[in-house]
């Protein structure tokens, strides 16, 4: 008997997982779903009225809304159970323990903002021991101090300062820059407010208004900035990266990023599994949790030793991703005159 009520339940799973995949293009847009007349599920439409004259759609208020959809899926979820139990009745028997954990990792999957299902002992991708380089590097100037190429292993306050003072001091120079290439290839670690107040050196108070962020820091340099990101590239750098994108600052070159910009909790499970979600500030609540996808394809590795980028000119060339970047750069610079 008990088995039969742990196999109802992984079929309930199963049946919203079959039913209710859930995208992010779908919550971006309509940050919800309803159910239709119909009991299908639909997004949510906004009508806005331009004219005085116009029809205005009155709309449910949210907590309604959100009652009968709930109150819909639940009497959805038994209809689709009741008749595989009464058509299909063999699919409970073949129910395995790992087939129920893979119907529940798909669920949580589903649901597409960052969260993981892990069974006990396995180890979560978040949970793997990440040790951050600390090095703080200075500022370099390449082909032919035309471009300013900021690496950056681990976002802190000292980091900060240190590219804050380049920023500046590039700013001053007679011929001015062309371009900036900031490379993340290699960053982790979650230092979120450095992330953002070293995105407001490149975002004028306008674009941080829109993007509704606060930080103390001022723009410095107003050039076309390209960041290399790969498969190292995480958390703090993945949130700095869609805040420069979605401020049409900046483009990616390179490949996907880790998908890991928040860190996340454990939250244990009555079967002895456990669930890992993003804490996601509320500052940052329009930040998806999820890979950045880079502009421009390109192999980011192998990343080109930084003292010897430094002490020898002309080594970028050694590097695909930088030599791209900057050929990219000097493209645009190209059509801007």
């Amino acid at each position: 008997m008990i088995l039969f009520f742990q196999n109802y339940f992984f079929v309930i799973f199963l049946a919203l997982f079959l039913s209710f995949p859930l995208s992010a293009d779908t919550r971006e847009k309509t940050g919800k779903m309803v159910p239709s007349e119909k009991g299908e599920v639909i997004p949510e439409l906004k009508v806005i009225s331009s004219s005085k004259k116009s029809s205005v759609i009155e709309k449910k208020s949210e907590e309604e809304s959100d009652r009968i959809f709930r109150r819909d899926l639940i009497l959805q979820i038994n209809e689709i159970v009741k008749k595989i139990q009464n058509n299909y009745p063999v699919l409970s028997d073949d129910l395995t323990v790992g087939k129920q954990k893979l119907i529940l990792k798909s669920l949580v999957k589903t649901f597409n903002h960052g969260m993981e299902y892990i069974s006990a002992g396995e180890l979560a991708v978040s949970e793997e021991k990440i040790k951050p380089n600390k090095d703080v590097y200075p500022a370099i100037m390449l082909d032919a101090n035309k471009i300013l190429y900021i690496r950056i292993d681990s976002f802190s306050v000292k980091m900060l300062q240190q590219v804050k003072k380049d920023c500046e001091n590039s700013a001053e120079f007679t011929e001015k820059v062309i371009g900036i290439v900031v490379d993340l290839r290699n960053s982790q670690g979650y230092n979120w407010k450095s992330a953002v107040n070293s995105a407001a050196l490149f975002l004028s108070e306008t674009a941080m208004d829109k993007l509704k962020l606060k930080s103390s820091v001022k723009q410095t340099l107003k050039q076309p900035v390209i960041l290399l990101t790969g498969e190292k590239t995480q958390g703090a750098a993945e949130i700095f990266t869609k805040v420069m994108i979605k401020s049409k600052r900046a483009i990616s070159l390179g490949e996907r990023s880790a998908g890991i910009p928040f860190r996340k909790s454990k939250f244990t499970l009555s079967n002895g599994d456990y669930l890992m979600i993003p804490q996601i500030p509320e500052l940052l609540k329009d930040i998806l949790p999820a890979p950045v996808r880079p502009s421009i394809t390109s192999t980011p590795y192998p990343q080109l030793n930084f003292k010897k980028l430094k002490d020898s000119p002309g080594t970028e060339k050694g590097d695909k991703c930088i030599q791209r970047a900057v050929e990219l750069i000097i493209c645009l610079n190209a059509l801007k005159k």
